[in-house]
């Protein structure tokens, strides 16, 4: 029996949040990005119950150099997302209330934001977003009235819900953060209902002059808020216009814990790290029907597919020098 082997729980939140008992098992969530412990760790010992098919094996031995290493049984289970250490911390933290109320108390003004709770059924308002706290990966978003029934269940449930103007988005971008010192920051994909669909890291990133002094006061009260917290964090922001130019949502949420961001990151870093653009998409697997020789075959080394073929959701890494490098890619591949 191997000593230690590493768990993707990537059902952190779900766990943090159930007051239950945590249970670090593999399971059909935990899987299906399992094999990012692999990508930026090859080599690393992977707690698992799932087999892989030889082509994926194949896949991987030659993009990190070392064969997949994957165990049921293991005297030590390593959480890779977030350990559950200073647990009353993390989930304050984790907490979209908690993070909103910091927020309001440190003199951010010019949003028109409550919260609601089951006393407030006959107040909710019409192209109003309401989010849910626990949720996670942009789950948890609705608008009131088209999710009307979604919004009333957990508020007659005891849940109480972050209400907020629904704004045109320009652009949502995270800040990643390690022991309080700035790694990186990138833009991350949505979709209409919020969820995440991929980030694109560049070696120029920058947030327009105003903004980016705005977002620098907010990120120091931040670091002062979760000094107390040294590990590795996502702040997640956002830009809007309002009709009378762009304004910064200076952050909607923290992750204390590795995201999709951060792997997008890290693989950059470790594979890419001479390429300016790197867009790394999240797309479910009915849109696509690449094997990896026919990626190979067609883009040479400007496109990778990193995930399982059978897997839900397909990962692609798209690497370009400008941005119409990469629509240009994108457009291919997808059409």
């Amino acid at each position: 029996m191997e000593a230690v082997a590493y768990l993707f729980n990537s059902d952190f939140e779900t766990q943090l949040f159930s007051n239950k008992e945590i249970k670090l098992e593999s399971n059909k969530v935990t899987q299906e990005f399992e094999y990012f412990i692999h990508l930026l760790n090859p080599g690393e010992k992977i707690y698992t119950t799932r087999s892989y098919s030889s082509a994926y094996q194949n896949f991987l031995n030659t993009f990190t150099g070392k064969d997949l290493s994957t165990v049921h049984k293991t005297e030590k289970i390593i959480p890779w997302c977030q350990s559950f250490n200073q647990i009353e911390l993390l989930k304050k933290f984790q907490n979209k209330v908690c993070t909103i109320k910091f927020l309001l108390e440190t003199g951010f003004s010019q949003e028109e934001i409550s919260f609601v709770n089951k006393n407030n059924l006959t107040e909710l308002k019409a192209n109003y977003l309401y989010k849910y706290p626990k949720a996670f990966s942009g789950m948890g978003h609705f608008v009131y009235a088209k999710d009307q029934k979604k919004i009333e269940n957990l508020l007659t449930q005891g849940e109480v819900l972050i209400q907020e103007k629904l704004h045109q988005r320009t652009m949502d971008f995270s800040t990643l953060v390690e022991g309080g010192k700035l790694l990186c920051q990138y833009e991350n994909l949505v979709d209409d209902h919020f969820q995440y669909k991929g980030t694109i890291i560049r070696s120029d990133f920058q947030l327009p002059e105003k903004i980016k002094t705005d977002f620098g006061f907010w990120l120091e009260k931040i670091l002062i808020y979760t000094q107390k917290y040294k590990g590795i964090m996502s702040i997640d922001s956002y830009l809007y216009d309002d009709g009378a130019g762009e304004k910064l949502f200076p952050v909607c949420e923290l992750n204390v814990r590795k995201t999709m961001g951060y792997v997008a990151f890290k693989l950059k870093e470790k594979y890419f790290n001479d390429m300016p653009i790197m867009k790394m998409l999240l797309v479910n697997k009915k849109e696509t029907r690449y094997s990896y020789q026919e990626i190979k075959n067609r883009f040479q080394d400007n496109v990778f597919l990193l995930s399982p073929t059978e897997n839900r959701f397909h990962v692609y890494c798209l690497l370009g020098n400008s941005d119409q490098a990469i629509k240009e890619l994108e457009l291919s591949l997808f059409t």
